[in-house]
């Protein structure tokens, strides 16, 4: 779900980027919040995403 909502994402990104990709893309709510809630800080790729995510 996570990799849908992030789909055409040209990394490195800020978290505001990031949900606005995820916003553009139609991502479920669920996706959006746990992105807004991500540490402010730019991430280089989407499996860095999922691993601030998973801790």
């Amino acid at each position: 779900m996570l990799r849908q909502a992030l789909q055409g994402a040209v990394f490195p990104l800020s978290v505001e980027q990031l949900v606005r990709v995820a916003r553009e893309n139609e991502g479920p709510a669920a996706i959006l919040s746990l992105l807004s809630g991500l540490p402010r800080r730019e991430f280089r790729s989407l499996e860095e995403v999922e691993f601030a995510l998973e801790g």
